[in-house]
């Protein structure tokens, strides 16, 4: 990666990035993020589609910032905002937070971007964009063997969900979290969150196998999960609703992961995962707490 040398303003282009950028990014994201960057996941996938679009900031041919424009409806997700340390406090990241910006106001979508609430840099690129700062969540942990849930006795309950139980499904969300539509747009640190928004989106999660449910003792759907099982790999579990003991025993005991990582909102979730022994994941001295920042309207 190249040297900043000069003291003026370099002259950066701010791109689509395409195949012959690929190499590039892929170090950049390696040098800023190391070998775990979540960003390089993507590039598992289709490198340039309709729904992943990555914005490269070059100078010279070699990327020195980079951010994903992920479309998932109504949004427009930005992710992955890498910048070269030698290449920063030149506004980079700002012009790519606003080409990003451009990108989803031309598809007449908000845009949406999850901030760790300690990257104090971060956070100015969007404030000063123009975003407005809501609650985010905050990510805890626990290693397998750690976990102590309640309720032993009702272990077996929660299962995969299947899809004639969609209705049913949709029915209780709707009747004791009617928020849950709109706060369960999560990123994960090996994938990201889509939103239970519709139908369709029930259909592919259940399809996924990515959907836990449980039942009461008269079979009603008493429980809804959201979780990512990979083999050999952490289990995130993206949002609980309702008693979380059976969904923990149902994971413990069908993929004894290694660790399991938790999404939770807000200080009362926080209180609840405690109680089974979670804690704060942290990444050097900052804790896990992220913002959402949102700009636009659906």
């Amino acid at each position: 990666m190249m040297r900043r040398t000069v003291a003026s303003t370099p002259d950066i282009q701010i791109l689509v990035a395409t195949n012959e950028h690929r190499d590039s990014i892929r170090g950049l994201c390696l040098f800023v993020g190391g070998p775990r960057d979540h960003v390089l996941l993507f590039f598992q996938q289709p490198f340039l589609s309709e729904d992943f679009v990555p914005f490269v900031a070059v100078r010279d041919s070699v990327a020195v910032g980079v951010a994903c424009a992920l479309v998932l409806e109504p949004y427009v997700w930005l992710m992955g905002l890498r910048v070269h340390p030698d290449w920063r406090n030149q506004k980079i990241a700002q012009r790519l937070v606003e080409r990003i910006t451009q990108f989803a106001t031309m598809r007449r979508q908000p845009v949406k971007a999850v901030v760790l609430a300690a990257n104090a840099p971060a956070v100015r690129v969007f404030t000063n964009a123009g975003f407005a700062a809501q609650s985010g969540f905050t990510l805890m942990e626990a290693t397998i063997g750690a976990v102590r849930p309640s309720h032993f006795w009702d272990r077996t309950v929660a299962r995969e969900a299947i899809a004639p139980e969609r209705a049913e499904i949709a029915s209780f969300l709707s009747a004791h979290y009617p928020l849950a539509f709109d706060h369960a747009n999560l990123f994960g640190e090996n994938f990201v969150w889509r939103p239970i928004s519709s139908n369709d989106e029930l259909e592919r999660l259940i399809a996924s196998r990515r959907l836990l449910i449980s039942h009461d003792g008269l079979g009603a759907v008493s429980g809804v999960a959201v979780v990512n099982n990979e083999p050999d790999r952490t289990v995130e579990i993206g949002r609980i609703w309702g008693e979380p003991a059976p969904f923990l025993w149902h994971i413990i005991e069908t993929t004894a992961p290694p660790r399991l990582r938790w999404y939770l909102s807000g200080e009362a979730e926080e209180d609840q995962a405690r109680q089974f022994r979670f804690q704060i994941s942290s990444t050097g001295p900052s804790e896990r707490r992220y913002l959402i920042f949102t700009k636009g309207s659906a």
